[in-house]
């Protein structure tokens, strides 16, 4: 007998969408394509009627998961006790500025409005030169002297009670902020965050953050999928995101950031670097990104229908 409570289970995002031939799936926020194999095809179809998944998913699952496509869930029988009451999040905050206390706030709403049960915000004030006032919805602890987040961290350790913890970094808010005019875009949780940075394909040594007086204004996310070399006839860096704080735009940070990034991949002898693009995006990237070399590959249309 199959044990459906020990298996994994997914539902897909409302912004799936699989054409007829079934060989290329789009979802995720912002929209992604994927391309797959026929096992893959075999993967997606059991995903969108919530079958059992067959030995190897992982290959694809991971990367659903990454962008967004699909997400965990559980079925009836596999619940346990678990509230965000559980859990304690320890932020560490070196805080050198006006705009650095405003990420730090903004992420701690955030966190704080997730749920109606609240989880317990710990911030640790890593001796910042901007004072941390008291923050709403948040414990504030300090060191006497700046010490780095892994020991911010640990002096937060400290002050936990609950079962669970997790770290969170104050400049998770960079891609909200550098998205929110986009189409299709929508806020990344902290989860989501974590996964985008080091889940599957996840490649920090191939991303970068742009500073501008000790103030992140811009990031490129890179992940990078080895066993798609041989169907795309490829070796392949995803520029998985690329932002730039709006009033950062125009002042060549996002060039500065692909020609980087470029370079890093041919040493580490990529052939090819690749992204994906709203067509009407009003930040100017399609020229950009002509400008720097890319070519269009493939395009994609979304249609809307309103309902009465």
């Amino acid at each position: 007998m199959t044990d459906l409570i020990n298996q994994p289970h997914f539902i897909v995002d409302p912004s799936w969408r699989r054409p007829v031939r079934g060989l290329m799936v789009f979802a995720g926020s912002p929209l992604k394509m994927f391309t797959l194999s026929e096992e893959g095809r075999h993967v997606a179809e059991l995903l969108e009627i919530g079958l059992p998944l067959p030995a190897g998913h992982e290959t694809l699952t991971n990367r659903l998961l990454d962008a967004g496509a699909i997400h965990p869930t559980h079925i009836v029988g596999s619940e346990q006790p678990f509230t965000l009451a559980d859990v304690s999040i320890v932020i560490p905050a070196h805080v050198r500025n006006a705009k650095d206390a405003s990420l730090l706030n903004t992420l701690v709403d955030t966190l704080a409005n997730l749920s109606t049960t609240a989880a317990t915000i710990i911030v640790v004030d890593d001796a910042s030169p901007h004072a941390i006032s008291d923050i709403a919805g948040a414990r504030v602890v300090s060191l006497d002297q700046n010490k780095g987040p892994g020991a911010a961290r640990n002096h937060g350790l400290q002050f936990v009670t609950t079962p669970f913890v997790a770290f969170i970094d104050v400049d998770v808010t960079l891609k909200n902020d550098a998205f929110a005019d986009h189409w299709g875009s929508t806020p990344t949780s902290p989860d989501n965050w974590k996964q985008l940075t080091s889940g599957f394909g996840a490649r920090p040594d191939l991303s970068f953050v742009a500073v501008a007086s000790e103030t992140p204004v811009g990031l490129l996310l890179t992940h990078r999928y080895p066993l798609d070399d041989e169907l795309i006839g490829a070796r392949q860096g995803w520029i998985d995101k690329l932002a730039t704080s709006r009033e950062w735009r125009g002042k060549g940070v996002a060039r500065s950031l692909i020609a980087h990034a470029i370079n890093a991949y041919r040493t580490e002898n990529l052939t090819h670097a690749a992204l994906g693009v709203d067509a009407s995006s009003q930040t100017g990237a399609n020229r950009l990104y002509e400008g720097l070399g890319f070519t269009l590959l493939r395009s994609t249309v979304t249609y809307s229908a309103t309902l009465r």
